[in-house]
């Protein structure tokens, strides 16, 4: 009879064939054995296809999906769809998890009833074009359990709030409570869905320890250069803010202004190099959504610099 998961390992996959096997077999090696592994494949057009049927065929835990390419944030919430675990898990194709994360993090969220947690990750800097850097660390977080929007508050103000999901470890039905899921069509849909999941929390807590290696490649999204689409993502991602922050208390008002100003200064600071029709039409997006009154003089001036 097979074991019933305890946790549901989501990886979408799109082209990348040179890491999805060491990516999937690092969720293979687990300590914790009673998991599955939902892999929907984002209609790849490399070798990805065969990598996955050839890891099903040696281990039943994998559940393999295909659909057509429309992007991460859909190929994750189709995932969620076919979950059957007490918790969830998003693991991205071409990064490795330590072997001992997935069971840590399940036996702390059930000792202590937590609604996620949360743990710092090392890089694998593959990048050789650019000397990239993020710290994917947190520092003075004591090891107890916090309201999310407390937690949230001070990560946004000591600068220490990490976006990506695959930091976080998170229980099946607060996501189900919540109605949380990927906003489809975008880029840093993450920055929404990992506010949001703090915003919805009364019980969270920090694990200390690296249990992720985050692969920064030439191709990835992240070192890609800045254009109209991050302009969009970002605010997209401030509008649905501002529609969750309506009739919410003061303090999670507070937060999402916070975390609106933060965001695009530093978004702003680092699309100087944006054409000039691009930064104009920017502007006007500031303008249009009420969001001029964030940016700092400093910034706005580098940024419409040539």
């Amino acid at each position: 009879m097979d074991e019933q998961p305890k946790v549901s390992v989501i990886i979408p996959v799109y082209n990348t064939e040179a890491y999805l096997r060491e990516a999937v077999e690092s969720v293979m090696q687990q300590t914790l054995h009673e998991i599955e592994i939902i892999i929907v494949n984002d209609g790849s057009t490399d070798g990805c296809s065969s990598i996955i049927d050839e890891l099903a065929s040696k281990d039943k835990r994998i559940h393999p999906f295909v659909q057509e390419n429309q992007g991460q944030s859909i190929a994750r919430n189709n995932g969620m769809l076919h979950a059957e675990a007490a918790y969830c898990y998003f693991m991205d194709s071409d990064d490795i998890l330590r072997k001992e994360a997935l069971l840590e993090c399940y036996q702390t969220c059930e000792a202590e009833n937590l609604d996620f947690v949360y743990f710092d990750a090392d890089i694998i800097n593959e990048c050789q074009s650019t000397s990239f850097s993020m710290d994917y660390h947190h520092d003075s977080i004591e090891e107890k359990v916090y309201d999310g929007s407390d937690i949230l508050n001070y990560l946004i103000d000591t600068c220490q709030l990490k976006i990506p999901p695959y930091l976080f470890f998170i229980r099946k039905q607060y996501l189900l409570n919540n109605d949380l899921h990927f906003f489809p069509g975008i880029i840093h849909e993450d920055e929404l869905f990992t506010m949001l999941l703090y915003l919805g929390a009364t019980r969270v807590k920090y694990i200390g320890k690296e249990f992720f290696l985050r692969r920064i490649r030439e191709a990835s999204t992240m070192t890609k250069r800045i254009s109209w689409r991050n302009v969009d993502g970002y605010f997209t991602v401030f509008r649905e803010l501002g529609k969750y922050a309506a009739g919410k208390s003061p303090l999670v008002q507070t937060i999402i202004i916070k975390y609106i100003k933060l965001t695009l200064n530093a978004f702003l600071r680092n699309a100087h190099e944006m054409t000039m029709v691009d930064k104009l039409r920017t502007c006007g997006y500031c303008l249009s959504e009420g969001l001029a009154k964030y940016i700092s003089l400093r910034v706005f001036i580098r940024f419409l610099m040539p």
